[in-house]
């Protein structure tokens, strides 16, 4: 396990990179929190959990299965996009590489030596100029992987105010304090977006349209990590549950850009996986 400075400085990095605009709020949260995030050895399962009043515990083996579970999301949305301008049919083969891609990951014994077969390493961005896709996706799995976090971010949150499920909580407790954290999440991202753009001098809709794919990302990448677990259990609600709240946080009763993109990603993805949730 590292939990060293250098993985300390990573996290905020990754925060900042999200949100800028809440380096106030992220110094509070450290402080109020006493936060401490602890880098483990892939050993076994995923790990992405927080508890113990200050631990976010993490392995690579879940930051890179939201990272090629963005290109895939990116891939997922480019097949039905392209299929609809062209008028053909969609052709899943590169998806369907793609999200085998990601359970090999998620479930190889180590996960770092899965090829990942052509997409850059995790926090590595291909050039905007030769490669727009590549880095569009590499930054939206920034996104997706750091809402992560801040969900984590707020069970440690729920526990310090008294307010976390217990053991012995009913199924229900469990599910709402989920949903809780997701919205935490969502919401610390969205929130002052406004300001940032404001800050940069940048279009507010496009930084709002970016953040919010992210998180929709971010549901797609939820969605592969449980595959082909998306039903309620005893601890979490059904990603379908998780992904409408998401929903009406991120884009309410409208459809917007976001939105739309991640229909048409849940689509296709619909089509390789049929009993996935959607949007």
């Amino acid at each position: 396990m590292r939990n060293d400075a250098e993985v300390q400085r990573a996290v905020k990095a990754q925060f900042l990179g999200i949100a800028p605009e809440r380096a106030g709020d992220l110094e509070r949260l450290w402080s109020e929190c006493d936060l401490q995030f602890n880098l483990l050895e892939d050993e076994g399962e995923v790990v992405m959990e927080g508890g113990a009043y200050r631990f976010v515990r993490f392995n690579h083996r879940a930051l890179r299965v939201i990272w090629v579970s963005s290109f895939a999301a990116w891939e997922a949305f480019k097949c039905s996009a392209d299929a609809a301008n062209q008028g053909t049919t969609r052709n899943h083969d590169k998806l369907k590489i793609l999200l085998e891609l990601a359970l090999t990951i998620r479930n190889a014994p180590n996960p770092e030596e899965v090829p990942l077969l052509g997409l850059p390493e995790p926090g590595v961005f291909p050039d905007a100029e030769s490669e727009p896709e590549l880095r569009a996706a590499s930054e939206l799995a920034v996104f997706a992987s750091g809402w992560a976090m801040l969900h984590e971010v707020h069970h440690v949150m729920h526990q310090r105010e008294g307010t976390a499920y217990t053991y012995d909580s009913p199924p229900e407790d469990k599910w709402a304090e989920e949903l809780s954290c997701d919205s935490f999440a969502t919401l610390f991202v969205l929130e002052n977006a406004a300001d940032y753009a404001q800050m940069t001098e940048q279009d507010s809709a496009l930084v709002l349209r970016k953040r919010s794919m992210g998180i929709y990302f971010a549901m797609f990448a939820l969605t592969v990590l449980a595959h082909d677990q998306w039903s309620d259990s005893p601890t979490h609600p059904a990603v379908q549950k998780r992904m409408n709240a998401t929903r009406n946080h991120v884009s309410g009763d409208a459809i917007d850009d976001a939105l739309s993109i991640a229909a048409l990603a849940f689509s296709s993805l619909e089509d390789v996986w049929p009993s996935v949730p959607k949007y």
